[in-house]
């Protein structure tokens, strides 16, 4: 009967030592996932939403300044276009992802003339099997086919990106937001998806589950590496619940922020039409 209890306790100890983020990248990766439809709308639904942002100094023959990933909100908004700029793409990133692009005016707007940067949308035939590059959006400060007007939170690690071009861009569907009271109800142990532009270079989706709950942040144990910062954190249902901005300090797992934070803020610097053209 003791040996018995013995085998019992240490089953138990080796079982709570299991590694469950291994474990959980294992059993939701995309090669397991072989439903067809299921493979075509977790492609269109969370990746095809990602892109890459590249910021670089064009007098250093392209030296790279920096890289990171960022989120397609919304697209071809008339509304905030105008006759020269009539097409508006809004994108969300993380804020220290632009850090290296310093020099805006009170208008968000980029000063520095020597640097460069683009953002670099895929489209795709499934799952991390690119077709092609979808659109390059051209930065650059001498580059008069599109500008960019810059949101930085004030409180959060977390940017808005409005871009404005005067050539309609090919069409990607924009990331579907979870709904306010979603994203206030997440809880520990709820499955996640995050989708970033692993290293610098495209989007990957990796699976995991909430770890911990803050008021402003919530841990995931997905894994969150350089290059996915400003890239999505999904529930789920496949909905955009947050903004990914680091990994934790010790081991494999990432920091979102959550996305009513960024709502509340906008509420609160009267930041109407943005409001509307994000959360139609």
């Amino acid at each position: 009967m003791r040996l018995f209890a013995v085998f019992i306790i240490l089953s138990i100890l080796s079982f709570l030592s299991c590694d469950f983020d291994n474990e959980l990248d294992y059993m939701f990766s995309p090669a397991s996932i072989i439903n067809e439809t299921k493979n075509k709308s977790i492609t269109d639904s969370m990746i095809s939403p990602v892109g890459r942002i590249h910021i670089f100094s064009k007098d250093d023959n392209k030296d790279d300044m920096g890289s990171g990933s960022a989120i397609l909100v919304s697209d071809s908004s008339k509304s905030m276009g105008n006759d020269e700029y009539p097409y508006v793409y809004i994108y969300f990133t993380a804020s220290h992802v632009i850090n290296p692009i310093n020099d805006f005016d009170e208008f968000g707007n980029l000063t520095k003339v020597n640097t460069c940067w683009s953002i670099q949308m895929w489209s795709y035939n499934s799952i991390n099997d690119i077709k092609d590059v979808s659109y390059t959006i051209d930065l650059c400060p001498d580059n008069d086919m599109s500008k960019c007007h810059v949101y930085k939170s004030y409180m959060h690690d977390a940017a808005i990106l409005i871009v404005y071009t005067k050539n309609k861009l090919s069409k990607i569907n924009p990331v579907n937001i979870a709904k306010l009271k979603t994203i206030g109800d997440i809880k520990i142990g709820d499955m996640q998806y995050s989708v970033g532009c692993q290293g610098g270079i495209f989007p990957y989706i990796r699976t995991g589950i909430v770890s911990a709950i803050q008021k402003n942040l919530i841990w995931v144990s997905t894994s969150v590496n350089l290059g996915d910062s400003g890239g999505a954190a999904y529930n789920k249902d496949m909905e955009l619940v947050g903004i990914i901005i680091g990994k934790v300090n010790h081991g494999d797992g990432g920091v979102f922020i959550p996305l009513n934070n960024i709502h509340e803020e906008l509420l609160m610097g009267n930041r109407m039409k943005i409001l509307k053209e994000i959360w139609k």
